[in-house]
C-alpha cells in the first residue's frame, strides 16, 4: 500500500481540466521543459523559471504539456534590468509554431496581443501603455473563455478581445529581444492553470462582470483599436466608458471619427454634437460636424453651418471644397464654382479640388476652363501615380477634347498612354505615343516610352533616336541618360559619353553604378568595378543582380572567399535568385570547391532549367567531377537550347574524358567554325593534338594563340610541355640566345645562301671545341666570307640537320 499515491497524469492529446499551480521550488513541479538552443534557453534557478534569449531581434516561447479550451492563468513575471528593449509575456492556445497566440507586456509599460494564423501573425491588440504595466515584479492575469480574451495587471483590467481563430491549445512563458541588446533575460516567479469549467466561469463573472473596469482604461484601449483601425472595437471600449461617466469633447469626437468610417452618419453626428457642447469652439469638431451634416445628405443645413463657420477659417481649403459641394449638390452651380476656385486657390496642388471644378464648369458649359481644370487634375496624379482617379479624370478631358479646340488633347493623349504604359498595357500606348511622335510633340517622357516600348519589341536600333531625343529634350533627367548608355551597350556601341553625363548628374543611383561597374569589368579593372557595385549595394541592398556583380568583381581579384560570403549575403536578402547561386558556384569553382560549385549550380537550374550559361557551369563542374553521364545529360539539353561555341567546347572535353579523341577534334573544330580564333577552345584542340602525339599540329595549332596573347599562362605552359616532349634545346655560347627544334628532324638537303643571313640566326658548331654560336656573336670573327670560333679560332659549320633546320626557319623565306 502507497502512502502517497501519485495522481494519474493527463492525457496530453485530451483537453485537460485541472487545476495546477507552481512557485518552481525544489519539491514543486515544473511543467514547463529546460531547453537549450544557439537562440535561447530555459532553466529553473533560485525559485523562478528563466528564459534567456541569445540575440538580437528574436522571439522565444516554451510551453507545458497539455491543452486546454477556456483557463484562467495566473502568473508574476519580472525583467533582467540589463535588458535592453524588450517583452514577456505568454503563448495561448498554442497548437504549432505556425498557429497561437501571444500576450506581450514590454519593458516600456505597454503589452499588446496577437494570433499567428498560417505562419501569419494577425494583430490583435497593438501596442498599449498603462502605468501599471511598468511595476516589477508584475502580476498578470488571462483568461480566455470560449472567443473572449480579457487581461488583467495587479489585478486592474487592462484589455479585452474577442477573436475565435483558434479554439484551443497549449500554453507556455515567451519573450521577445528586440535590436537594443545582444541578449535579454525573462523571469517567471509564480504560474498558475486553472481550466475547470465551474472553476473559469466564476472568475469570468468576478473579474469581467462584477469588477468594473477603469473607464480611462477602456478609453486608452479605445484609442488603439481606433488608430488601427478597428472601429467596431474602439466603439465598444468607448461606450462602456461613457456609461461609467468618462469621456470628453476628445473622446466624443474620437466616438464620430469611428462611427462616419462605419458610415453611421446621424449617430456620429450626435457625438459631434456632444463634443460641441463641451468645447463650443473646437476646430476640428466644428469642420468635422459640417462634412458630417454633409455625409447625412443634409445639403442646406450644412451649407449654413459652413457659412457661420467661414469667417473663423478663411484658409481652410478643404471647408470651401466642402461648401462648393453644398452648393454643387443643390445645383447652385455659378456659387458651386466660386468655392471650388477658392479652394483650388488655397491649395493648388490638390487634384481632388481642381477635378471638382472642372466638373461644375462643365456644368456651366465653359468647356474650355474645364478642361484646363482637368489637364492640371491629370498632372497631379499622374505624379502621385493615382491611375483609377486619373483614369476618370482622362475619359472627361477626352470627351471635352472633341468638342473644344485646345492644344490640351495632346497632352491629354501623351498622359494616358504613359498610364496605359505604367499599366503594362504597351500596344495600347504604342497606338496613342505614334501620332505623337510623328507630330513631333516635344515632352521627353514620350520619346523615352516610346524607346523602351520599341526596345521590347526587339528594335533597339529605331529606339536609340528616341532615346537620344529624350536627352535632349531634358538633358538635365538622369534616368534618359542611362537608358541611352544601356541601350548603346547592348547594341556594341560606345556608352560611356552617355553613362558619363547620367553618372555626373546622379552618382548615387545603383543602376548607373551598376552599368559603370560592368564596363569596369570588360575593360579590365575589378577594382574599380567593386567599388561601383559596392556604391549601388548600398542603395539597392536587396538586388540580386548587384551582389551578384559584386561577387564577380571580387573572384576576378582572386577574393574567391568573399565572393562566396557576398553571394550569401546577396541569397539571404534577396531570397533564392539563380544569378546569386551561379555567383557563389563561379567563386567556389575559382577555390576548387566543385562539389559545392555543382550544387549552386544546380539550384540555378532549378530556378531557370532552360538557361545555357547555368547548363554550360553545371556540365563543367560535373566535368571536374568525373560525373560523366550527368555531364552527358547537361549538355544534351545545352546543345539543344543554345549549340554555341561554349557547348561545342564542352562537349570536346567530355570527349577527352571519355577518350574518344576524334569526337573532341571534331567538337572543338565546330566550335572553332561558330567562334574562330576563341584562345580557350584552340589551346583545348592543341592539348588534344599534343596527347595524340600530333606535335606539328600541336604546334601549329599553339602559334597564333601565342602571338596574340604571349602573355597566357596557359599558353605559355602548353608550349613547355611541347617542347618537353617533342623539341630540344640548342643555346649560343656566346649570348642567352635560345633555340628549340624538333628532336627528330627529317634530312635537310644541301644549300647555299646569299645575302647576310639575320643575327638571331645560328651560325654553327665549332668542329674543335664544339661550341655553338649565333650569327650576332660569330660575325665580329669572320675573315674571308667564312664564320670562326670566337673561343679558339675554329670553323663554324651547320654540320647536322638540326642546326640546317633552324638555319632555315630564320631566313626571309623560310616557310
Amino acid at each position: 500500500m502507497k502512502l502517497f499515491p501519485r495522481k494519474p497524469r493527463p492525457d496530453p492529446e485530451a483537453l485537460v481540466q485541472e487545476r495546477w499551480r507552481t512557485s518552481f521550488g525544489w519539491l514543486q513541479p515544473r511543467r514547463l521543459p529546460e531547453e537549450q538552443t544557439p537562440d535561447y534557453r530555459s532553466f529553473v534557478h533560485q525559485g523562478s523559471f528563466r528564459l534567456e534569449i541569445l540575440k538580437a531581434d528574436c522571439f522565444a516561447w516554451v510551453t507545458g504539456p497539455y491543452k486546454y479550451r477556456d483557463l484562467e492563468l495566473e502568473a508574476t513575471l519580472d525583467f533582467d534590468p540589463a535588458n535592453g528593449h524588450s517583452a514577456a509575456g505568454f503563448v495561448l492556445r498554442y497548437i504549432n509554431e505556425e498557429n497561437f497566440y501571444y500576450f506581450l507586456v514590454s519593458d516600456q509599460g505597454s503589452f499588446r496581443f496577437d494570433v499567428v494564423f498560417n505562419k501569419n501573425p494577425i494583430h490583435l491588440i497593438e501596442w498599449t501603455p498603462f502605468p501599471v504595466l511598468s511595476t516589477r515584479p508584475l502580476e498578470l492575469r488571462l483568461l480566455a473563455r470560449g472567443d473572449g480574451f480579457h487581461f488583467f495587471a495587479d489585478d486592474q483590467w487592462i484589455g479585452e478581445m474577442s477573436d475565435a481563430t483558434i479554439p484551443e491549445g497549449a500554453c507556455g512563458f515567451a519573450g521577445q529581444n528586440y535590436s537594443q541588446g545582444p541578449r535579454a533575460g525573462f523571469r517567471l516567479l509564480e504560474y498558475a492553470v486553472e481550466s475547470r469549467p465551474v472553476e473559469v466561469e466564476k472568475a469570468y463573472y468576478r473579474w469581467v462582470h462584477f469588477l468594473p473596469a477603469a473607464p480611462e482604461n477602456r478609453l486608452q484601449l479605445a484609442r488603439t483599436f481606433h488608430g488601427m483601425g478597428r472601429y467596431p472595437d474602439a466603439l465598444v471600449e468607448l461606450k462602456k466608458s461613457f456609461r461609467q461617466g468618462a469621456g470628453g469633447a476628445e473622446e466624443r469626437r474620437l466616438q464620430a471619427d469611428a462611427c462616419l468610417a462605419l458610415k453611421l452618419n446621424e449617430e456620429a453626428l450626435q457625438a459631434l454634437e456632444q463634443s460641441l457642447a463641451l468645447e463650443p469652439d473646437h476646430a476640428e469638431a466644428l469642420q468635422a460636424k459640417a462634412n458630417t451634416l454633409f455625409q447625412c445628405r443634409r445639403f442646406l443645413e450644412a451649407r449654413d453651418f459652413i457659412d457661420s463657420i467661414l469667417p473663423r477659417f478663411p484658409e481652410q481649403a478643404a471647408l470651401a471644397n466642402l461648401a462648393g459641394a453644398c452648393e454643387y449638390s443643390l445645383g447652385n452651380w455659378e456659387r458651386a464654382q466660386e468655392r471650388y476656385r477658392r479652394a483650388v486657390e488655397l491649395e493648388p496642388g490638390s487634384p481632388l479640388y481642381l477635378g471638382n471644378l472642372a466638373r461644375v464648369l462643365e456644368r456651366l458649359g465653359r468647356d474650355g476652363e474645364a478642361l484646363e481644370a482637368y489637364l492640371q487634375a491629370a498632372r497631379l496624379l499622374f505624379r502621385a501615380e493615382a491611375y483609377d482617379e486619373l483614369s476618370f479624370v482622362l475619359s472627361r478631358g477626352r470627351a471635352l477634347a472633341s468638342t473644344v479646340t485646345a492644344p490640351g488633347a495632346q497632352e491629354l493623349a501623351a498622359l494616358e498612354a504613359k498610364v496605359l504604359f505604367h499599366q503594362e498595357k504597351p500596344d495600347e500606348a504604342e497606338r496613342l505615343l505614334c501620332p505623337l511622335i510623328q507630330a513631333g510633340y516635344a515632352d521627353p517622357s514620350v520619346a523615352y516610352l516610346y524607346g523602351l516600348i520599341l526596345i521590347s519589341r526587339g528594335t533597339r536600333e529605331e529606339a536609340e533616336t528616341h532615346l537620344a531625343r529624350a536627352t535632349e529634350l531634358e538633358p538635365s533627367f538622369p534616368l534618359y541618360w542611362f537608358r541611352l548608355a544601356e541601350n548603346r551597350k547592348l547594341l556594341g556601341r560606345d556608352p560611356r559619353e552617355a553613362l558619363a553625363r547620367a553618372f555626373a548628374l546622379d552618382p548615387q543611383d545603383p543602376w548607373i553604378n551598376n552599368l559603370k561597374g560592368q564596363l569596369s569589368m570588360e575593360e579590365g579593372r575589378p577594382e574599380e568595378a567593386l567599388e561601383h557595385f559596392r556604391r549601388a549595394l548600398e542603395r539597392a541592398p536587396g538586388e540580386a543582380s548587384l551582389s551578384a556583380n559584386a561577387a564577380g568583381a571580387l573572384a576576378a581579384l582572386g577574393r574567391a572567399a568573399e565572393a562566396v560570403q557576398t553571394a550569401t549575403a546577396g541569397l539571404a536578402a534577396a531570397g533564392e535568385k539563380a544569378a546569386l547561386y551561379t555567383a557563389r558556384g563561379n567563386a567556389r569553382v575559382r577555390l576548387r570547391e566543385f562539389a559545392a560549385a555543382l550544387e549552386d549550380y544546380e539550384r540555378a537550374l532549378a530556378l531557370e532549367p532552360d538557361n545555357p550559361d547555368y547548363l554550360a557551369n553545371a556540365a563543367g563542374c560535373c566535368l571536374e567531377l568525373d560525373m560523366v553521364m550527368r555531364a552527358e545529360e547537361l549538355l544534351d539539353r545545352l546543345l539543344e537550347a543554345a549549340p554555341n561555341a561554349a557547348a561545342y567546347n564542352l562537349v570536346g572535353n567530355l570527349a577527352v574524358v571519355q577518350q574518344d579523341h576524334l569526337r573532341a577534334e571534331l567538337a572543338y573544330q565546330e566550335a572553332l567554325s561558330k567562334d574562330p580564333g576563341n584562345p580557350e577552345v584552340t589551346l583545348n584542340l592543341a592539348s588534344l593534338y599534343l596527347a595524340q602525339g600530333g606535335y606539328a599540329k600541336a604546334r601549329a595549332t599553339l602559334a597564333p594563340v601565342l602571338e596574340r596573347f604571349p602573355e597566357m599562362a596557359r599558353a605559355r605552359d602548353l608550349e613547355r610541355r611541347i617542347r618537353e616532349s617533342f623539341e630540344q634545346e640548342l643555346s649560343c655560347a656566346g649570348c642567352d640566345r635560345r633555340w628549340w627544334v624538333p628532336r627528330e628532324v627529317p634530312p635537310q638537303s644541301a644549300f647555299k645562301v646569299r645575302g647576310e643571313p639575320p643575327g638571331e640566326a645560328p651560325a654553327g658548331r665549332c668542329a674543335a671545341c664544339g661550341k655553338l654560336y649565333c650569327i650576332a656573336c660569330a660575325g665580329p670573327h669572320a675573315r674571308e666570307g667564312q664564320l670562326y670560333c670566337p673561343a679558339c679560332g675554329g670553323r663554324l659549320r651547320l654540320g647536322d640537320d638540326a642546326l640546317k633546320y633552324l638555319f632555315l626557319r630564320h631566313l626571309p623565306d623560310a616557310g
